[in-house]
Order: structure tokens, then sequence, then C-alpha cells
């Protein structure tokens, strides 16, 4: 991202930027959670920062951003009390993730450290955890994973029993993936090291769909 001082738009981006960093900063410090989405309004509440937050994507971006300039995952972003960044992910792995959306079916059990599980072959699908990083155990047969972009799709594969005569595990993040969709997907192909399809529309918003998943 390059900053540019003579465009007003790329002096918000960076003011967006150092906000975002803010908070990260004093959920650091109080060893506290929070989604984008409830940055997001706690911004719109304040006259200065509700101007350059308009939306949730802008949001979504400014994180984003911040992650890869300091190379890191979005979900792993949690900034230190000093002016240098430190990425303690041990202390507050959650501190900064987002609601999910996506579903997951097949058989897939889940098994959480506070030794709580989930088991994924309910009907119609199970939304995925939020508590994704506290996975300590995944137990399946499958053979692949298979990430469909569209939540019709998802519904149809599952009225055939695709879990089932396929052997594998179908995830879905109804379009654009959020953050716990991706992380699941990631830590299925390679912590199990199976395969990971994606199904996805043949067009450019399908495209980036896959580039977002790889």
């Amino acid at each position: 991202m390059t900053v540019d001082f003579r465009r007003r738009g790329s002096r918000k981006n960076l003011a967006l930027i150092l906000t975002v960093t803010s908070h990260v900063h004093k959920l650091l410090i109080n060893r506290t959670s929070k989604t984008r989405r409830a940055l997001y309004y706690e911004l719109q509440t304040e006259p200065f920062t509700a101007t350059l937050a308009r939306t949730q994507r802008t949001i979504d971006a400014a994180v984003n951003h911040v992650a890869g300039l300091l190379d890191r995952a979005p979900w792993e972003l949690v900034l230190g009390s000093e002016l240098i960044f430190y990425f303690l992910i041990s202390m507050n792995p959650s501190a900064f993730t987002a609601t999910s959306k996506g579903l997951v079916s097949g058989d897939l059990t889940l098994t959480f450290s506070g030794r709580e599980s989930v088991t994924c072959n309910a009907e119609g699908g199970v939304l995925i955890p939020q508590n994704i990083h506290r996975i300590t155990s995944i137990r399946t047969s499958a053979k692949y994973v298979l990430v469909v972009e569209k939540d019709s799709v998802f519904q149809r594969l599952l009225a055939e029993h695709c879990p089932q005569f396929l052997n594998c595990i179908l995830i879905t993040g109804k379009g654009y993936p959020d953050i716990n969709t991706r992380m699941l997907v990631s830590l299925l192909g390679n912590r199990l090291n199976i395969p990971v399809y994606v199904l996805v529309d043949a067009d450019p918003f399908g495209v980036e769909i896959m580039c977002i998943y790889r």
C-alpha cells in the first residue's frame, strides 16, 4: 500500500489503519476480544472515525492492510504495547476475529481445548465455530475437502448426500468467505494433509473467491 499525502482518500486510509492499530493495542492490554462487526459499530459512534469507516468492507480492508504490512495472517493480528509491533498470538489469539457465516458438513468431529466437541454431520450443515484457534483434535474419514461458493449449491449437494457418497467434507462460505471459514479450510488441508478442491462460478468473481481460499 502506498500513502500519498496529496490525496485526501490516501490520508484517510492511513488514519483508519492507525485507528485500527490503536483498538487492537487496547484489546491486547485488556486481554479482551472483539469482532470486526463490533469494531465497525463502535467507530460509527464517533464523528471522526465514522467518516473513516463508512462500510464494513472498509474496516476489513484496513485490517488486511495492517496484516499485509506486517506479513501476517489477519487472524493473527495482535499488536504489542510499544511502538514496535509484536505478535503474541498465545496471549489472545481471538482478539480480532470475525463472526462466522460459513457452513460445514460431513464426517468431521472437532474437539476444542475445553474438551467440548462439535459433530458436523447435522442436516443442513453446521455453522463453522468462531474459536477455530482452540481446536485440539480433528477426527474424520474423509478423503478430501470440497469447498463450494454458494449456499444454494451446498444445500443441493447435501440433499443428494454428497458427503456420504463422495466421502468428503463439504464447506461453503456463502460467497466471499469469512475469516473463520478460511481458517477451517486451511486447518483441514494442512493438519489432515488431504486435498482441497473448490467449486465456483466460471467468472471473475468466482476466480477471486477461489484465490481468497488459496
